[in-house]
C-alpha cells in the first residue's frame, strides 16, 4: 500500500509521506497550479505502507486531550505595543517563541525567501532575531520539505521545540512523530482560511516588480500603518520606494478572497472543528469590536485556544507578557472559519484563463484590476483623503 493521488482534494501537501519513506521513493512535484503532490518512484518503493500511515488525509490523529481537560479560550494581546505593531494581530506568537528560545529551544515557522520571489518556506530558528522572520501572516502555502526530519533530530537530542503551522501540517507532523517521544514538543496551529497557490503568489510578486520597474525587496500583509482594522498591505522596492494599500497590492488578496486560488483539499477541509490537534490554536480575533469594545484598541487582538495540558503549561509561562480575558469558542468562530470554504464555480475557468493568457489577464478579469476599476478606486481614495468626513457622510446619506 502506498500513496496514490488521483483526486487532488485528497492531499494537503504536508510532506509527511515524503519524510517518512525509508527508501526516499517519494518526491513532491508541483502541478500547473503550483501545489505540490507526492509522486512515487516505482523502482524504489517497497510497498511498506508507512506513507499511508502518516497521511493526515487518511489516518486519524489520536486525540491528545485528557478526558477531564476542558479547552480554554481567551482574547489576548501582548503588553508590548511594539510587538503588536510588528505582528499581524495580538502578538501572541512572539511571546511563545521568546519563551522557548530563552530555554535553549528551537522554533519552526514560515518565512519569506526574499531571493526567490518571496517563496514561503518553513525554517528553523534558535535566536530571537531569527524568529522575527516568522511574524506576520503569509497568504500562501508554505514549503515544509525536510523540516519534519530536522524536528525529529532536535527531539531525539532532547531539545525543546515549538512548531507553528496550519492544522493539516500539524496533523501530518503528529502522525510522522507518532512513535517518537514528544514531551519536549509544543505545537501551535491556527484557524485557517485555506492556503493559496505558491505559483500565483510568485506571479503576483513578479508583476509588482515589472509594473514598477524595480524588484520587490519587502512585503507585509496586514500592515498597521493606520491601525489593525485598516488591513493595509505594504511593499518596498529596490529603488527605495514604498507603497501602502493600493489596487495593485490588493490583486492577490482579491483572488484569494474570491476562493479561486486555494488548494483543492481546502474546499473540503477535514481540520476545521475545534479543538484542533495543536496544543494551542491561534486566530485573529475578528469581530472584537462587537464583542468587547473596551478590549479593542485597533492595535490587534488574537484569539487563543488552549487544547491540551501541555498547551496550558506553555500558556502559564507566557501569560505575564499578555493581557487576557476569557472568551468562548462560539464567539471566535462567529467571526472566523469553522467550516470549509466554498469553491468558486469559476475556479476551473480561472485556471484555464491563467494557463492561456497569464497573470495580468486574470488579474483584470477576476480581481477588478482593469483600468476603469483602478480609476474608480483611486478617485474614491482621494475623496476619502481630502473631503471632510462630515461632508462625505452627508453626501453618502443622499
Amino acid at each position: 500500500m502506498r500513496v496514490n493521488i488521483i483526486d487532488k482534494s485528497a492531499c494537503c501537501g504536508c510532506t509527511a509521506c515524503q519524510s517518512k519513506c525509508p527508501k526516499n521513493a517519494i518526491n513532491l512535484i508541483a502541478d500547473d497550479e503550483g501545489f505540490k503532490y507526492p509522486v512515487v518512484n516505482d523502482e524504489l518503493c517497497v510497498e511498506c505502507g508507512l506513507c499511508v500511515a502518516v497521511c493526515p488525509m487518511i489516518s486519524k490523529v489520536e486525540h491528545l486531550r485528557d478526558n477531564d481537560f476542558q479547552p480554554n479560550v481567551y482574547m489576548v494581546k501582548n503588553k508590548s505595543d511594539e510587538v503588536r505593531y510588528k505582528s499581524s494581530s495580538g502578538g501572541v506568537f512572539t511571546a511563545l517563541y521568546e519563551s522557548v528560545i530563552q530555554k535553549g529551544g528551537a522554533v519552526y515557522g514560515a518565512r519569506y525567501e526574499k531571493e526567490y520571489f518571496f517563496k514561503v518556506k518553513h525554517d528553523r530558528a534558535t535566536t530571537i532575531q531569527e524568529c522575527e522572520q516568522f511574524r506576520k501572516s503569509k497568504y500562501v502555502q508554505s514549503d515544509l520539505s525536510g523540516v519534519f526530519e530536522v524536528i525529529k533530530d532536535d527531539l531525539s537530542n532532547g531539545r525543546r521545540v515549538l512548531f507553528s503551522g496550519t492544522p493539516c501540517q500539524v496533523s501530518g507532523l503528529r502522525l510522522y512523530l507518532r512513535n517518537i517521544n514528544i514531551d519536549n514538543l509544543y505545537i501551535v496551529d491556527m484557524i485557517c482560511h485555506s492556503v493559496p497557490s505558491p505559483l500565483l503568489w510568485e506571479e503576483f510578486i513578479k508583476y509588482i516588480g515589472i509594473k514598477h520597474g524595480s524588484q520587490v525587496i519587502d512585503f507585509t500583509s496586514r500592515y498597521k500603518k493606520a491601525g489593525w482594522h485598516t488591513n493595509y498591505n505594504c511593499y518596498v522596492l529596490k529603488n527605495g520606494k514604498k507603497y501602502y494599500r493600493n489596487k495593485l497590492s490588493c490583486n492577490h488578496h482579491s483572488l484569494f478572497n474570491a476562493k479561486l486560488i486555494s488548494r483543492p483539499c481546502c474546499y473540503s477541509c477535514k481540520f476545521t472543528d475545534l479543538p484542533h490537534t495543536g496544543d494551542l490554536t491561534m486566530a485573529d480575533f475578528w469581530g472584537i469590536e462587537n464583542v468587547d469594545k473596551a478590549f479593542d484598541d485597533n492595535k490587534g487582538v488574537s484569539a487563543l485556544v488552549i487544547n491540551t495540558p501541555k498547551g496550558r503549561q506553555l500558556f502559564e509561562k507566557i501569560k505575564d507578557k499578555l493581557v487576557c480575558q476569557p472568551s468562548t469558542a462560539q464567539t471566535i468562530l462567529a467571526y472566523n472559519h469553522s467550516e470549509s470554504i466554498s469553491m468558486n464555480p469559476k475556479r476551473d475557468q480561472f485556471w484555464e484563463d491563467y494557463r492561456n493568457w497569464g497573470y495580468l489577464y486574470v488579474a483584470k478579469k477576476y480581481a477588478d484590476y482593469s483600468y476603469s476599476r483602478r480609476l474608480v478606486w483611486y478617485l474614491k481614495k482621494m475623496v476619502r483623503k481630502y473631503m471632510p468626513s462630515v461632508i462625505l457622510h452627508r453626501l453618502l446619506k443622499k
